[in-house]
């Protein structure tokens, strides 16, 4: 009878984990020349990334997701009108436009942090999947996009917004040149 592994995996602790996945997410900073390249390459890992995060509810049964209110898509749709500078104010009512845009960016961490950590042998501990979010991913950066345009508004909330709210502080040397 044969066996599927007859020795033990060879021991790799000098090696830093690294999250892998099967879709490709490798961010190239350096080839995004506009705002719709970046919103291109957004929405078809979003697109790819919820196949997984379907995953994760249907074996999970629970989600973090939802505190904007909107579905995976909506929530995609709204930070993107957003960052294009079109009114995404009409998508969620009676909620101030800086709130509305925290809950949506906690909505699409969640959506990703979900779906990598459905994925069979992924690490799970929280420093890896920041530094992989965080690092490796479009939605990271539409996500700092939206902190730019929040420090250049001239409301306090949304100053507040883009210095505190979206990006943690241990994250931020990633988008500061």
């Amino acid at each position: 009878m044969l066996e599927d592994f007859p020795d033990d995996a060879p021991a790799m602790l000098d090696q830093p984990l690294q999250v892998a996945c099967p879709v490709s997410f490798s961010t190239q900073k350096a080839a995004l020349s506009s705002t719709e390249s970046l919103l291109d390459s957004f929405s078809t890992e979003f697109s790819q990334m919820t196949t997984w995060y379907d995953v994760a509810l249907s074996k999970n049964k629970r989600t973090t997701t939802g505190v904007s209110g909107l579905l995976p898509e909506e929530a995609a749709e709204f930070i993107s009108a957003f960052v294009k500078g079109e009114d995404a104010m009409k998508r969620i009512k009676n909620i101030s436009l800086p709130d509305s845009l925290r809950m949506v960016a906690e909505d699409i961490k969640a959506i990703y942090f979900e779906g990598v950590s459905a994925q069979p042998g992924q690490p799970t501990d929280s420093k890896t999947l920041a530094d992989w979010f965080w690092g490796e991913t479009y939605a990271a950066l539409v996500i700092n996009e939206v902190r730019k345009k929040s420090l250049k508004d001239d409301s306090k909330k949304m100053k507040l917004l883009g210095s505190l709210l979206l990006i943690p502080r241990n994250q931020m040397h990633r988008f500061k040149k």
